[in-house]
C-alpha cells in the first residue's frame, strides 16, 4: 500500500508578491507600544523584535515569500499574508484560554506507542529525522480515534526541537496532526496518509561543525521537493538529477508543464490529455507522475490541481493539492530547511 503525504509546513506561505524591506509597530489593546515583540517569517532564520517604542525594521536584498508571524507571551499570535504595505500598524489582543473537550475513554494504545508512531510520521525515519530531539515532548497530546483509524496530535505549547545532524534548533508550533490507518491498528505498515501543519523558525546551533553540518544540509535539499520543484522551473531534467515518467515511460517534461516566470514566481500549468483526464478524474487527481532522482530514488506525485505557484527556492502552494509517496515523502520535520535555503 502507498503512503501519501500531504504537508503544509509553513502553513501556506507562500504569497503573491515580493520585496525587501518589513517595517511597522505593535501596540497592544489600549494602544500601548509593546517592547520584545517577535516577529519572523515562517519557515526561515529570518526574525527581529520590535524596540522600546514598539517599532520594527528589517530589510534584506532578498526576502522569501511568508507569512509574517507575530507573538507575544500572554497574547494572541497573528499570521500576517499581506504586509506589503509601506508600514504595519499591527494591535495584539490579550489571549483567552480555551479548554479543549476532554473524553475519557479506554486508549487503544500506549502513549508509547502513540509517540512512537508519532515521531516516525513527524519527525521522519531517515538519519535526519532520528538524530532530532524534542525538549518539550511532554506537551505533545495524542489520541487515537477508533472510528477513523486515526491517530491525532496538537500541543498547546510551541515545540523546541534540535536538530543536530542539520545544525538547527526549529521552534515548531504544531497546528494539525493526523495519521490514518488502513484498520485500528498503529503499525507503519497499515498508514494509509499522514498529515501536519504548522509554522516554524530556525536558529542555527552554536557549536556546528559547519563543513559537515552544511553536507548534511546538502544532502536533506538533493532529492527534496524543493529541489524538484526549482529543477521544473529552471528545466533542469537528467539522469544524474530527476526523470519524469507516465506510468512507467520516460516523458519529455516540456509536454507535461508550461512555465511562466511573473517577477519571481512561477506559474506552473499541469498539462493533461482527454484520455487520461478521465481515467484520473475517477481516483480524484488531475494528473500523476513517477519520479526517479538520481537514477535510484523512486517517488509519485499526485496533482489535484492544474495549476500551482513555486518561488525561487522551489517552495509551492497551494501545499495542500500535491501529494507524494515514495523516497521523496521519507523527508519530513527532520529533514525540513528554512524556505530560503540555498544549497552551497
Amino acid at each position: 500500500m502507498k503512503l501519501f503525504f500531504s504537508i503544509s509546513f509553513f502553513c501556506v506561505s507562500i504569497l503573491l508578491f515580493s520585496q525587501n524591506k518589513i517595517q511597522g509597530k505593535v501596540v497592544d489593546e489600549n494602544n500601548n507600544p509593546m517592547v520584545g515583540v517577535s516577529l519572523f517569517l515562517d519557515g526561515t532564520t529570518i526574525g527581529f523584535l520590535t524596540d522600546e517604542t514598539g517599532n520594527f525594521y528589517f530589510e534584506k536584498s532578498v526576502l522569501p515569500q511568508s507569512v509574517l508571524v507575530v507573538g507575544y507571551l500572554g497574547y494572541e499570535t497573528q499570521r500576517i499574508q499581506n504586509y506589503s504595505s509601506s508600514f504595519l500598524s499591527i494591535k495584539l489582543s490579550p489571549s483567552i484560554t480555551q479548554l479543549r473537550e476532554v473524553i475519557v475513554s479506554k486508549p487503544y494504545f500506549t502513549r508509547k506507542q502513540m509517540m512512537s508512531a508519532f515521531k516516525d510520521h513527524f519527525l521522519g525515519k531517515t538519519k535526519a529525522g532520528r538524530s532530532c530531539f524534542i525538549e518539550n515532548e511532554s506537551a505533545i497530546q495524542l489520541d487515537y480515534d477508533g472510528s477513523k483509524n486515526q491517530l491525532n496530535a496538537h500541543s498547546d505549547s510551541k515545540l523546541v526541537i534540535i536538530n543536530k545532524h542539520l545544525g538547527y534548533k526549529l521552534v515548531f508550533e504544531l497546528q494539525d496532526f493526523n495519521l490514518k490507518f488502513s484498520k485500528k491498528s498503529i503499525s507503519n505498515q497499515y498508514v494509509k496518509s499522514s498529515f501536519f501543519a504548522g509554522t516554524s523558525f530556525f536558529t542555527d546551533l552554536t557549536n556546528n561543525k559547519a563543513e559537515i553540518t552544511n553536507k548534511n544540509r546538502i544532502k536533506s535539499y538533493l532529492g527534496s521537493y524543493n529541489h524538484l520543484f526549482k529543477n521544473l522551473v529552471e528545466k533542469k531534467w537528467d539522469k544524474k538529477s530527476f526523470l519524469l515518467f507516465e506510468g512507467s515511460f520516460v516523458t519529455d517534461p516540456n509536454l507535461q508543464f508550461k512555465v511562466d516566470k511573473i517577477a519571481n514566481l512561477y506559474t506552473i500549468k499541469v498539462l493533461n490529455n482527454k484520455l487520461k483526464a478521465i481515467q484520473n478524474s475517477k481516483i480524484g487527481f488531475f494528473n500523476s507522475f513517477n519520479i526517479l532522482y538520481n537514477n535510484r530514488e523512486q517517488s509519485k506525485i499526485n496533482f489535484k490541481i492544474n495549476e500551482f505557484q513555486v518561488d525561487e527556492f522551489g517552495n509551492f502552494f497551494p501545499v495542500d493539492k500535491i501529494e507524494f509517496s515514495g523516497d521523496i515523502s521519507e523527508k519530513r520535520v527532520g529533514d525540513m530547511l528554512p524556505i530560503d535555503y540555498i544549497p552551497y
